[in-house]
């Protein structure tokens, strides 16, 4: 048996949620009208795989790494790190919905995806912050 931490506990659901949605995306784009759609529009690909990398790959290590006390995963880093995820997520999804419905983008959206994008980092700097070494 495993025994998790709360913090532990809740990276397993999210990669298992996000695996999830990524299997069920991929299954959609099975279907041929789908699969044209993420070839025509690349914001669909592109939001796909920052869901897989970003998503299930990254926070399965965090989970990894975490577990076997390599890296100490705070819950503020972590939160950090997800708001970036959700928001960047969320963004690239948008603007494909938008060329494909052909809507209006968001008029601030490579601002607000530019201030999204660098929440990840300071997830992740945070997370090495709390784990530096002490001399």
């Amino acid at each position: 048996l495993l025994s998790f931490s709360k913090l532990q506990l809740y990276l397993v659901w999210m990669v298992v949620i996000l695996g999830i949605i990524k299997m069920s995306l991929q299954l959609l784009t099975a279907l041929p009208y789908f699969a044209e759609l993420a070839t025509m529009y690349l914001d669909f690909t592109v939001g796909y795989l920052h869901l897989t990398f970003l998503g299930v790959i990254s926070l399965g290590l965090f989970l990894f790494m975490d577990f076997y006390d390599l890296v100490k995963v705070s819950a503020r880093s972590l939160g950090w790190y997800l708001l970036g995820f959700v928001v960047t997520e969320l963004l690239i999804f948008h603007k494909g919905i938008t060329a494909w419905l052909q809507w209006e983008l968001l008029e601030n959206y490579t601002e607000i995806l530019t201030v999204g994008s660098m929440l990840i980092p300071v997830g992740l700097i945070l997370m090495l912050y709390h784990n530096r070494i002490q001399y």
